[in-house]
């Protein structure tokens, strides 16, 4: 726990102050799972990734480029 607080940029944080925070995010989660869904339109983004492993020094001195297009040096 020390390190993710580090990480945040909080230095010096008790355990009573964890305990403390815990609680508050607990309810806010409570809340949010037993929300209604059908009251207002809910907006969401949605999002999508493809990665291509390009290999590089490929013989003859050249690159696979994505979809496998070779590409001199």
């Amino acid at each position: 726990m020390d390190d993710l607080v580090k990480s945040l940029g909080i230095t010096g944080m008790s355990k009573s102050q964890v305990s403390t925070m815990a609680k508050d995010l607990d309810s806010m989660v409570a809340d949010f799972r037993t929300r209604p869904l059908d009251a207002d339109p809910y907006l969401y983004m949605s999002a999508d990734a493809l990665t291509i492993k390009v290999r590089e020094g490929a013989p003859g001195g050249e690159n696979l480029g994505p979809a496998g297009d070779r590409h001199q040096r």
